[in-house]
């Protein structure tokens, strides 16, 4: 059921990604804000199952959401998560995308305090 449940979202989430940036973006800014827990249910599944794939697309495809929706911490918490997982690295292209997640966030995010700004 878990498998059924995270092919679902995987390809919801990839499907709104680039909708992200399009004229409709509103509507799907709202699909997706109606599923994160959903959507974040299958990044913890697979963190906990090592099942990168899944969560590495994922995450991959949230980027725009998680930073235009004031989630970038949650956003990059999730993205280093699913990066440090053993079996991430198998998947070069996934990989990549979900480092260029991270490496956007780490522009925009210092530390772990939400209320820390930069001097």
């Amino acid at each position: 059921m878990r498998d059924r449940h995270a092919d679902y979202y995987v390809h919801f989430a990839e499907a709104a990604g680039p909708e992200l940036l399009l004229q409709d973006q509103v509507r799907w800014y709202r699909f997706l804000q109606a599923e994160n827990d959903n959507l974040r249910a299958v990044i913890e599944w697979g963190a906990e199952s090592d099942q990168a794939e899944s969560a590495l697309r994922v995450v991959g495809a949230l980027l725009w959401f998680w930073w235009s929706h004031g989630s970038s911490y949650e956003g990059r918490d999730l993205t280093l998560k699913t990066l440090a997982l053993p079996s991430a690295n198998q998947y070069k292209e996934l990989r990549a995308r979900a480092l260029n997640t991270a490496g956007f966030f780490a522009l925009g995010v210092r530390g772990n305090n939400p209320r820390q700004t930069e001097n």
